[in-house]
């Protein structure tokens, strides 16, 4: 969350009261004054912090004063030195890496001055802010008279700051630090019984103070049970200024109050908002109009959450009860919250930074919920059980000051709450939700996931495959896969390797509508290791025309398929190539079903699941398009599908959206993969049929539900190439996300028909791609390509990146990524030096630091590499 303070009169005078109340002990009225003009020095000098101020008149001497944080943090300054004659002292003492808080006193014969105002200082490089603090819990009433908070220590921190709201931030609570603790626990000695606390935790150092923990709740004694609604509701006749007075009898253990009005009874459609929050038993409504009735419901709240609504009152009457609303738009509150699908998404706006959204959700079974929202708006979020009481909450966890959080849920009713997360903050967000169990209501299965019977496995035969030339064939008269050959090229393995084949007929298959396969499940066993060559099993299948036939790996465990490249197939066979082996079989489609949907979508967005920076030249690649490829569709099918984590684009941006090249970690990530693409990813022979292919890609979305990995070269004998991901067909053609251009939603490699699909003989149907123009990179001159190639997914290269993911978000990616013995080249660090005259005209060297001044017109950067 963005530091922001709205009552910013109240945080100053609070500070000015902690100042004074630490630093006017031993002045007299006759000393002389506070020094001015301190200034501590920042990392420019070696070994030492040199402090300098101006000299005060009347000073015979002056004392110096340090402390690791800033005096309102209730941190007291230290004297490190005594008599100091002149208007410098440097300290050695200071430590590298910490940073220090200075002032000074004059001293003369008829007293000490004032303290100065501080100036920050430190040796050496700039540190950091602690971590946030994690896994805080709070005692529930297990402990007498107190609550107990621990947490994990986090690195590098002087103090942890625990702070407590009697209500969640997000309905108005106010978050108050209460105390400051050097361990890892804190007693809270001032809870009342009955009440239930938050509690977050911050830690802080001399750098700086983290963002706040997630919260827990602890209270003293028992569990209260939820408030009744307020009674004896009254509402005056409006009056001639328009104003409506409601008014009602205290509750016991309240906290605060909640309007409500509508212009409608509940049962007659009528969708309560909010119009108050406040503490008293009485509201003034201002805000009404002319010849409009209205309907106000009031509503108790404590710490434990709020009452029902109370029954309903028109101006000048009472009325029987009014019921729960159920909008079709978000609510206020849990009464009014709005019914969404455990995996669904909605877009909403926050028209002031005081709205709260509602959504109410029903998981059928246990299960894991993910809940995050995007936008540029900072959002504050929570998940409450169905007595409207948090059970988590989370500030900035997720993309831009969003937040992101997952918890497991029994069946039941839940809501979900979003709000502003800063003060004055408004605008639109999209709130996702993702749900992840054996059953869910609102939400629906996979439609690509198949489920396969299959009869009883029929073994084939086992071999062991050498380091040489090798032919496997399976030679059974009348069995499915008679004729079936896996050709295996020298080197493929360093070792030797078995190779064990059998198949299993399907009997029956569900899920996606899609699924027609014309094989049985093939098993090719080789223990899962990468080849070092491409591999080709030339499947035996009848080719009719006016199908299209494709290859899957199918996972027995998920049932997720997969599509495999073709090199080649005939009337009888179909070729595949592959560097790794699991279940195959083959499905086949009318060509009718390609061009008789409009679109095909895989749901993979530009300027969403893509990179936002332009394909870039590293010291590895000249470009980096395949392993922003590849690294896009794993973030996109392992990631933010699994794991419901926000979209990638600006994901993993170090914060400058206008300036790429800093995203140091993403970039290094990309072309770790390019390497492994270049050097073991091994560009396949494709078939030169375009129809062929053309069909292929859109077959892949249609089975696996996931966009696809495309291949271009600018000839068939290039063996340098260009690599983007396919998402969708719409009307002819395939939409690309280029890596070249990572905001333009419009890319397209376009297919032309020789004549009108829908009216021409399947058997006599042509095609062909037209040539696509894109970079080698973002700098390089435009490049016609005319082959277009399917790449698959896993087949070519081992997509599994989940350690160096790991590194990525943990901003670990290592500048010395040297991935085996052959990489000689390392990722470098470089130093930048400013070259400029000093008064004599000497040119001089010195580090460029920030904030760097010069009186010099003209300079010169010195770049210089540094190999870690």
């Amino acid at each position: 969350m963005h530091q922001s303070f709205k009552k910013c009169s109240t945080f100053i005078f609070i500070t000015i009261i902690s100042f004074f109340s630490l630093f006017t002990s031993g002045y007299a009225l006759n000393a002389p004054d506070a020094p001015t003009g301190l200034s501590a020095s920042d990392g420019t000098l070696s070994g030492k912090v040199q402090v300098t101020w101006s000299a005060v008149s009347g000073a015979q001497s002056y004392d110096v004063y340090r402390a690791d944080m800033p005096a309102w943090t209730g941190t007291a300054p230290k004297k490190i030195a005594s008599s100091v004659a002149g208007t410098t002292y440097n300290d050695t003492s200071a430590s590298r890496g910490n940073r220090y808080y200075y002032w000074v006193k004059s001293i003369s014969a008829s007293g000490v001055s004032r303290y100065s105002n501080f100036d920050a200082g430190y040796r050496g490089k700039t540190g950091t802010k602690p971590a946030v603090p994690t896994n805080v819990s709070a005692t529930n009433g297990t402990a007498s008279g107190k609550v107990n908070i621990t947490w994990d220590k986090t690195n590098n921190t002087l103090i942890y700051e625990i702070w407590r709201a009697d209500i969640p931030a997000f309905l108005g609570g106010k978050i108050k630090k209460i105390g400051t603790s050097a361990n890892r626990s804190y007693s809270d000695a001032t809870v009342v019984a009955g009440n239930r606390y938050y509690y977050w935790v911050k830690a802080r150092n001399s750098w700086g103070v983290s963002r706040y923990s997630l919260f827990d709740t602890g209270y003293i004694g028992t569990a209260s049970l939820p408030l009744s609604p307020p009674a004896n509701i009254s509402a005056s006749e409006i009056s001639v200024s328009g104003k409506v007075n409601i008014s009602w009898r205290p509750i016991s253990g309240a906290l605060v109050y909640e309007v409500w009005r509508a212009t409608k009874l509940v049962s007659e459609g009528g969708k309560p908002q909010r119009v108050g929050f406040l503490p008293g038993t009485s509201f003034d409504n201002t805000s009404t109009a002319n010849n409009t009735n209205y309907y106000y419901w009031v509503k108790a709240r404590d710490s434990w959450g709020s009452s029902r609504y109370s029954r309903p009152v028109s101006p000048g009457t009472s009325i029987g009860s009014g019921g729960d609303p159920n909008p079709s738009t978000p609510g206020d509150d849990c009464d009014t919250a709005m019914p969404l699908a455990v995996n669904s998404s909605y877009s909403g706006t926050f028209v002031t930074d005081m709205d709260i959204h509602f959504f109410k959700i029903t998981p059928s079974s246990s299960g894991t919920l993910t809940v995050y929202t995007t936008g540029d708006t900072d959002t504050l979020g929570g998940i409450l059980d169905d007595d409207c009481f948090l059970l988590e909450d989370d500030d900035d966890s997720g993309n831009n000051f969003n937040f992101n959080m997952s918890m497991t849920l029994a069946a039941g009713t839940y809501y979900i709450a979003t709000t502003p997360a800063v003060y004055d903050e408004t605008g639109p967000y999209t709130l996702y939700l993702s749900f992840t169990g054996s059953g869910s209501s609102g939400g629906s299965a996979n439609p690509n996931q198949v489920s396969l019977e299959l009869g009883e496995e029929v073994p084939i035969g086992s071999s062991s495959v050498g380091t040489g030339n090798m032919i496997l064939t399976a030679n059974i008269d009348e069995d499915p896969i008679d004729g079936m050959a896996i050709s295996i090229p020298p080197a493929s393995y360093q070792e030797a390797t078995t190779f064990t084949v059998s198949h299993s007929p399907i009997i029956s298959h569900s899920g996606n509508e899609n699924f027609n396969p014309v094989t049985p499940l093939i098993s090719i066993e080789n223990g899962g290791e990468y080849a070092d060559e491409i591999i080709t099993v030339k499947i035996p299948v009848t080719i009719e025309d006016g199908y299209h036939y494709m290859a899957f790996y199918y996972d027995k465990t998920t049932g997720a398929l997969e599509g495999i490249p073709e090199v080649d197939h005939d009337s009888t066979s179909l070729t595949i190539a592959t560097r790794h082996f699991s279940e195959i079989l083959v499905n086949r489609l009318m060509y009718r079903i390609f061009f008789g949907n409009e679109t095909v979508d895989s749901g993979f967005q530009v300027k969403q699941d893509n990179w936002p920076f332009e394909n870039p030249v590293t010291h590895l690649s000249p470009g980096i398009c395949s392993g922003m490829s590849i690294a896009s569709l794993y973030y996109y099918n392992e990631i933010k599908k699994q794991k419901a984590y926000p979209p990638l684009f600006g994901f993993y941006d170090n914060g400058t959206s206008d300036f790429d090249i800093d995203d140091d970690q993403a970039i290094k990530l990309c072309s770790t993969i390019q390497w492994w693409d270049d050097n073991n990813g091994i560009r396949p022979s494709s078939t030169d049929d375009d129809l062929w292919t053309y069909f292929t890609f859109i077959h892949a979305i249609l089975l696996s539900g996931e966009p696809q990995y495309v291949s271009i070269y600018p000839s068939g004998n290039d063996p340098i190439g260009h690599a983007m991901v396919v998402y969708k067909k719409s009307g002819n053609d395939l939409y690309v996300s280029d890596p070249n251009l990572p905001e333009d939603q419009n890319v397209k490699i376009e297919f032309e028909w020789s004549s009108d699909p829908l009216t021409t003989d399947p058997k006599q149907l042509t095609g062909s791609f037209k040539a696509f123009e894109s970079q080698w990179n973002k700098g390089s001159d435009k490049v016609d390509f005319t082959e277009i190639s399917y790449s698959g997914t896993s087949a070519f290269i081992d997509s599994s990146f989940g350690d160096l993911w790991n590194q990525l978000d943990n901003g670990t990616v290592p500048w010395n990524k040297s991935i085996d013995t052959t990489l000689h080249e390392d990722y470098h660090e470089y130093e930048f030096k400013i070259i400029e005259k000093d008064s004599s005209g000497t040119e001089r060297e010195s580090d460029l630091t920030d904030n760097y001044e010069t009186t010099n017109s003209v300079i010169k950067i010195k770049v210089a590499k540094n190999l870690r």
